[in-house]
C-alpha cells in the first residue's frame, strides 16, 4: 500500500494510509468509514490518529451522531485499537459468515 508520492530534493514522500469516508446526505442514515494502513508502517499510531480525525470530521462538521463499524474477528490489532478508550467503540454484535475472506 505505501505509495511513492513525489521526491522532493532529498525527501521522498510516500503515502502510508488511507481514510475514505461514505457520507449520506441526512445525517441520521447510515454512514461509512474505511481506513488501512500499509502493515510495514503498523504500530507507530497512524491508525489511532487517522481513525480519530476521521470520526472528528464526521461528528462535528458533519453531524453523524452514531458511528459503527465493522472488522475482522481475527484482527485483534484494529479491535484493540477501536476498543482502546481515545476512541471508545463498543462490540455490540458478531456476525458469523457475513463475507467471505481469502476465497
Amino acid at each position: 500500500m505505501a505509495e511513492k508520492i513525489r521526491t522532493d530534493g532529498q525527501r521522498r514522500l510516500y503515502r502510508v494510509d488511507e481514510l475514505t469516508l461514505f457520507v449520506e446526505n441526512r445525517p441520521r442514515t447510515q454512514h461509512g468509514l474505511s481506513s488501512g494502513v500499509d502493515p510495514a508502517f503498523s504500530g507507530r499510531g497512524i491508525g489511532d490518529r487517522l481513525i480519530r480525525s476521521g470520526l472528528d470530521y464526521a461528528f462535528n462538521w458533519l453531524g453523524v451522531t452514531r458511528g459503527e463499524l465493522e472488522v475482522f474477528h481475527n484482527n485483534q490489532r484494529v479491535r484493540r485499537l477501536y476498543q482502546h478508550q481515545r476512541i471508545g467503540f463498543e462490540q455490540e454484535s458478531l456476525r458469523r459468515k457475513a463475507c467471505l475472506r481469502d476465497g
